[in-house]
């Protein structure tokens, strides 16, 4: 029996169909999943802040409690996850806090013994963002942000009593190591 063109092309094509089929059977599975990133709520809090306070002859210096800030959140941008890497870092992730007026307490302010004044303080945030390392742990599919302080540049002390504005120096802010599952 003669091979005819016709049927060597055939062959041919019905053999390079095998070894595809069998080459793609033997790949292992993709190592790769898609994370689409997002947004989370951070537990941020100002650590205590002291500014002195000059009325007339006397002054004094004043300490704030911790303070705890609202709305403060950080994102995740979208990646790919190596399944195959058992830690991937994620570049581009951002802190963000909204500009805020927030309560700092109230002050007694005195002088030669006696208590003059009252105040209660508000302290005035405004911030800028910056950010440590974002990793991916792919066996327990969890991401840690970790070294992360936010600097909140221009910030402020407002009392009352016609006392104004205080500023104060940048304000570094720890951001706690947190874990989210993805």
């Amino acid at each position: 029996m003669r091979t005819t063109p016709r049927r060597l092309r055939a062959g041919s094509v019905v053999l390079v169909s095998l070894v595809a089929l069998v080459a793609s059977a033997c790949a292992g599975a993709p190592t790769g999943i898609p994370y689409n990133g997002g947004t989370f709520e951070l537990d941020v809090t100002i650590p205590s802040q002291t500014f002195t306070v000059s009325l007339g002859p006397c002054s004094t210096t004043l300490t704030t409690d911790p303070i705890p800030v609202s709305g403060a959140s950080v994102t995740l941008p979208p990646t790919n996850i190596d399944l195959s890497r058992p830690t991937i870092t994620v570049t581009g992730a951002s802190v963000s806090i909204p500009e805020a007026t927030l309560a700092a307490g109230t002050f007694a302010v005195g002088c030669f013994g006696t208590t003059f004044a009252t105040l209660t303080a508000q302290l005035n945030l405004v911030g800028a963002a910056q950010i440590g390392t974002a990793t991916i742990d792919t066996a327990a599919r969890t991401v840690t942000l970790t070294d992360s302080t936010l600097t909140l540049d221009g910030s402020s002390v407002s009392l009352n009593g016609g006392v104004g504005d205080i500023p104060l120096p940048p304000i570094d802010v720890p951001i706690p190591s947190f874990t989210i599952s993805i």
